[in-house]
């Protein structure tokens, strides 16, 4: 091939990178602008207080199976876009508040539960469970 032809098409590839480099940029800056009038005006964004199910299995941490079976089962309410789930927070904390109580030793397996390794000695915790 000719080192001239490839300098040249070079060329062209890197302006219409450029090009659009500019036009992203300017995008990005309307987005924020559009943003920021809004906050101005009192309005937030529209899903402020819902999650989608990817961030409910980080929070919950269980499996996209299990939220799925706590939807289907009537445990976590949800509304249903298309094929996506998308869920308040509220739900997600009342499922956790629902479910908090203080442990003992005896009501665990040791091999069902995941306990974090970590290096530092911490008074109150033996074995990661709290000894309050």
């Amino acid at each position: 091939m000719d080192k001239n032809f490839l300098n040249q098409n070079l060329i062209k590839i890197a302006k219409q990178l450029s090009a659009l480099l500019e036009k992203t940029e300017h995008l990005h800056t309307l987005m924020i602008k559009e943003q920021n009038k809004n906050r101005a005006n009192g309005r937030t964004d529209v899903l402020k207080g819902w999650v989608f199910a990817e961030e409910v299995k980080e929070i919950l941490g269980v499996s996209t199976a299990t939220i799925y079976r706590y939807t289907r089962e009537g445990l976590l309410p949800a509304s249903k876009f298309g094929s996506r789930l998308i869920f308040r927070i509220d739900d997600i904390m009342q499922i956790i508040d629902r479910n908090y109580r203080r442990f003992e030793s005896t009501d665990f397996d040791e091999n069902e539960i995941e306990i974090e390794e970590d290096d530092d000695e911490d008074p109150y915790f033996d074995d990661g469970l709290a000894l309050i």
